[in-house]
């Protein structure tokens, strides 16, 4: 019995970006894990059209409520291999289904990870910043003045020590936060945008806060965008 941290790519359900045994996971599989049934099915047509849907059973979670784990886990509990989804990216990394990874170490279910894009990984790999010592803060505050005391707090702890910091927003707030940090980072602090990352329109950009400020601000609404601030190396 083992639960199977399957990856997802990042806006588009394209098979290319997957490793072929992640591929064969999704073919073997008929029990999965998922944040949403519809778009799940989706993902798994687009991955290989030959797989039996009907076959397969979906357990949902709920995103506003915690559930029973091993109620979600039933299959896996009773000798069957099953599969976590997220809705893109990594299972597990800031996504919902991390405490069930936990209930199933504690119920003796084999955990087995699989290699897939991370938004957060290919932002760092291309930002310029500090791969050694990285720290992924989630999201910051949505309401002033408890965003901008954050931004302010960040910036100190910058000019204390190498760390790439690195967050995420709801779509429609990146052009706030963009300005947000805009006004509350050092002038030399490296701010990098990675906008729709593994997708045809996707762009990576990072320069001293100071440049960005000398720029049209690129349009980030609606985007799917990992921002990182730091000490450009």
């Amino acid at each position: 019995m083992s639960l199977i941290l399957l990856p997802v790519p990042i806006g588009l359900a394209d098979p290319a970006w997957m490793p072929p045994v992640v591929i064969e996971q999704y073919r073997r599989l008929a029990y999965f894990i998922v944040e949403n049934v519809r778009t799940a099915r989706r993902t798994l047509k687009a991955f290989d059209p030959s797989i039996d849907i009907d076959r397969i059973t979906f357990f949902e979670l709920d995103k506003h409520q915690r559930q029973d784990a091993s109620t979600l886990l039933a299959p896996a509990l009773a000798g069957q291999d099953m599969g976590l989804m997220s809705e893109s990216g990594l299972p597990g990394v800031a996504d919902p289904g991390g405490f069930l990874v936990a209930e199933a170490h504690r119920l003796g279910i084999v955990v087995h990870p699989l290699p897939g894009p991370s938004s957060l990984m290919l932002a760092l790999m291309a930002s310029g910043l500090n791969g050694q010592e990285f720290c992924f803060h989630g999201y910051l505050p949505r309401k002033q003045p408890a965003l901008q005391q954050a931004i302010l707090q960040l910036s100190k702890t910058i000019e204390r020590a190498p760390t790439a910091h690195l967050f995420i927003e709801a779509p429609y707030r990146n052009q706030t936060l963009f300005q947000a940090f805009l006004e509350g980072l050092a002038p030399e602090t490296g701010l990098c945008l990675a906008v729709n990352l593994t997708m045809p329109e996707g762009w990576v950009k990072s320069m001293p806060v100071k440049s960005w400020k000398k720029v049209p601000p690129p349009d980030l609404h609606k985007q799917l965008c990992v921002f990182l601030a730091g000490n450009l190396l």
